[in-house]
């Protein structure tokens, strides 16, 4: 058999192109430069998974003091007009209007027999009502008429609307209407008083305290601040003060009275005209005072980072990842306040992921 050359042309381009190393050299650039290409967006599309970023914005920095004071209102004592046991017809805590009816006393305990009393109460009753005997004609004034049995049961209104609190505490004749009370801490452990709840079924006595009728339209606080910080505030008719018993709400205050002490701190009195928490039922109270503010950047705490000892952040500029310093002035929730930085400046929130120069494909 004899093999008879083909004239096929299959490979007739590869094989004239591989004669010509121009050609070649083309083709391996084309391909180098496609595969950059390639790579470079697929490296792109990564570090843009791997690189997370955010704008900053600016914030203001309060400085605060600490303050320890007293909170006063505009309120009524309301007297018991004889002795008896109290029952009261509203709820503490809760607003009445004028004239509502707002407890009654009766002479004995509600279901028990006026001919019946406890032994020691009639021993008691006996005793006034020989007292009452005994008594000379010009002393009759004092009103014995609760040793008689029988009596009706004493209505009590209210004169003018306000809130109902059965907490007795001894604080009530300061106030607006009388006079402010600024003292230390030690001052006012020294001179705290137990307070009495009152309650229905409570024995009550002639003059006896049997509820507070709060004005709470108002409200009052008054501090003791040291010198320098009562000079700066003393002037300034407004002002934040964040209470311990509501310590994420500001409430803005208007100052009533500043005076200087011999001594050079200042007594000032702010007043509230807003509800917060319950500060019906507060007196005693801590609250931080804002006396200055300052304006910085709000930088998210997981964009901090510290790198060889200095404090800084990672910040992208010109598409590239930069190391800046700066210093952080107050923590926020999860934000820090700092300096260094310019609004709307983007930071990296992955500082662990990036190094300094590394670049960053929008």
């Amino acid at each position: 058999m004899k093999v008879v050359p083909g004239k096929g042309t299959g490979h007739k381009g590869i094989v004239e192109l591989s004669r010509r190393p121009l050609y070649v050299l083309l083709l391996v650039l084309a391909l180098f430069l496609l595969t950059q290409i390639l790579i470079g967006w697929v490296w792109g599309a990564l570090s843009r998974s791997l690189i997370k970023t955010e704008l900053v914005v600016e914030g203001t920095y309060e400085k605060t003091m600490d303050l320890c004071g007293m909170i006063t209102f505009r309120e009524e004592i309301i007297l018991a007009p004889a002795s008896g046991f109290v029952y009261y017809n509203v709820e503490n805590g809760k607003r009445v209007p004028a004239d509502k009816e707002i407890a009654v006393i009766s002479e004995f305990p509600l279901g028990q027999r006026a001919d019946t009393p406890d032994e020691p109460e009639n021993g008691a009753l006996l005793q006034q009502f020989k007292s009452w005997l005994l008594q000379e004609e010009e002393e009759l004034a004092e009103d014995y008429s609760h040793l008689f049995p029988g009596r009706e049961a004493v209505a009590l209104h209210a004169s003018s609307a306000g809130v109902v609190n059965l907490v007795i505490d001894g604080w009530e004749e300061y106030g607006p209407d009388s006079t402010f009370v600024y003292l230390s801490e030690e001052e006012y452990q020294d001179t705290l008083q137990e307070p009495e709840v009152m309650y229905s079924g409570k024995q009550v006595y002639r003059s006896q305290p049997l509820l507070r009728m709060v004005d709470n339209y108002a409200w009052y606080y008054s501090a003791v601040l040291p010198a320098a910080a009562g000079e700066a505030l003393a002037d300034k008719e407004r002002g934040t003060l964040y209470f311990a018993f509501e310590p994420e709400e500001p409430v803005d205050v208007q100052r009533v009275e500043a005076d200087r002490r011999a001594d050079g701190d200042y007594e000032i009195t702010w007043r509230v005209d807003r509800k917060i928490g319950d500060y019906l039922f507060q007196r005693w109270v801590t609250a931080e005072l804002v006396y200055d503010t300052a304006q910085g950047i709000l930088l998210p705490q997981e964009a901090y980072w510290e790198q060889d000892g200095v404090e800084g952040v990672f910040v992208i500029k010109h598409g590239m990842v930069q190391f800046i310093e700066l210093k952080v002035l107050a923590e926020r929730g999860d934000y820090f306040l700092v300096t260094g930085l310019s609004p709307y400046q983007q930071v990296v929130t992955n500082p662990g992921r990036v190094r300094e120069g590394q670049r960053f494909r929008p």
